[in-house]
């Protein structure tokens, strides 16, 4: 077979078998902050997306190995136009349900249902009520955008997070990322402002997630 030229005759070749059989880092992506305006677009249907992502996690580090430990994720099912072979673009007056994820230690399993379109409104709009908050910013330290991997990377390892990712114009291609990501230490309690959000998430969301286990 003739070998192409790319300037890298050199280079050893790695088959698929081999590249998939490395354990490759998660890409850092872009992560642009989530404005007022952006998310007051977003709520009225007015700003396109491809996939929303919503996380709630806890963790624990060495000097609190006690500390309660438990992830929920939300996203929208991403759908392909087959005849673009891109993820095809919504607003969100089109999500009639989310896909949602819930994984507590203490009680070693995991949930896994689809969540109603009101109930990811109620999510979304306890977070728009309180924009002054959500929407500040502080976790970039006043840079305009920030190049992470996992949300994490912002700084904490207890958060609630964000992502609203834009149209893609590519297949395969990673669209810009708008993320917000606001967090706490293990051992120490949650920011005021978000005890609303995560009061909903504890006491209505999960008791009904409890109700259906994943294997």
């Amino acid at each position: 077979m003739e070998k192409v030229n790319n300037n890298k005759q050199n280079a050893p070749q790695v088959l698929p078998t081999e590249l998939a059989s490395k354990n490759l880092p998660t890409p850092r992506i872009p992560r642009e902050p989530i404005t007022q305006e952006y998310f007051d677009e977003f709520m009225e249907s007015t700003l396109q997306f491809s996939i929303v992502y919503f996380e709630y996690c806890m963790s624990y580090d060495e000097n609190n190995p006690n500390a309660r430990k438990q992830v929920f994720r939300l996203n929208t099912p991403m759908e392909i136009d087959t005849s673009t072979n891109l993820i095809r673009n919504r607003v969100l007056s089109d999500i009639i349900h989310s896909e949602a994820y819930y994984k507590d230690r203490d009680l070693s399993q995991a949930f896994r249902c689809d969540l109603s379109n009101n109930q990811v409104l109620k999510i979304l709009q306890t977070m728009q009520s309180q924009g002054d908050y959500y929407f500040n910013a502080e976790e970039y330290g006043g840079e305009e955008s920030l190049d992470i991997a996992m949300p994490r990377a912002f700084g904490h390892v207890n958060y609630i997070t964000m992502t609203i990712e834009e149209p893609q114009l590519e297949p395969f291609d990673i669209p810009p990322h708008k993320t917000l990501c606001k967090g706490w230490d293990p051992g120490d309690d949650p920011p005021e402002e978000l005890m609303p959000l995560i009061n909903y998430l504890e006491n209505v969301i999960f008791p009904e997630m409890r109700q259906h286990p994943y294997p």
